[in-house]
């Protein structure tokens, strides 16, 4: 929970390094507590709607979670990226559908540089 709160402390902190433990630590928390705002949607009724009435899979808690917390994963993915050698602007790779998210993953997954 420290790094996790750690990295919304330094959310506009795109200098220096993230270490590969800390990175994946906050990585995991941060996929539980956006995957815990589905059913949380559900269950308070924030899901969109089609026209038709038919709900939508994802709500107002998800979407807003994800919107607050898109300059913190920012900010740790790209000093995770510093750590491991591998340029920051890879970070921008991480937009392109499909294959984008993968390549900076595999740069996050790097040993660090001394």
């Amino acid at each position: 929970m420290h790094v996790y709160l750690t990295a919304f402390r330094r959310a506009f902190d795109f200098q220096g390094r993230t270490s590969r433990k800390d990175f994946w630590q906050f990585f995991y928390l941060q996929s539980l507590i956006a995957a815990l705002m589905i059913p949380l949607d559900h269950f308070l009724g924030t899901n969109f709607h089609r026209p038709d009435g038919q709900a939508y899979f994802l709500g107002t808690c998800w979407v807003t979670y994800l919107i607050l917390s898109f300059i913190p994963l920012l900010a740790i993915t790209t000093r995770r990226l510093r750590d491991a050698g591998i340029d920051p602007y890879w970070v921008v790779a991480g937009f392109i559908p499909f294959i984008g998210p993968i390549v900076v993953l595999w740069g996050c997954s790097e040993r660090g540089r001394d």
